[in-house]
């Protein structure tokens, strides 16, 4: 897992949102006074660098074309001995 987009990636990441909201995602209905939640790219952001140090920490390295990565990852870290 990697920073791999089709197009148009940044070269810094994204920064923490200046008023960020708490809670918890939803959708929108027809009747409904909310608004759908936004993720922005800071969501993604802070949940594909976290998957990806799961994969660094197991000594793996970050392969996009590896979509079994996680598991192994989190075999080698159940399977390490504890210190």
């Amino acid at each position: 897992m990697d920073s791999v987009y089709k197009e148009n990636p940044s070269s810094y990441p994204p920064a923490f949102p200046a008023s960020p909201s708490y809670g918890y995602a939803q959708d929108a209905v027809d009747w409904s006074n909310f608004d759908p939640t936004t993720m922005g790219p800071y969501f993604y952001y802070y949940v594909s660098e976290s998957l990806r140090l799961v994969i660094q920490y197991a000594g793996l390295t970050p392969n996009p074309s590896n979509l079994n990565q996680l598991n192994q990852a989190i075999r080698i870290i159940a399977n390490a001995p504890s210190s």
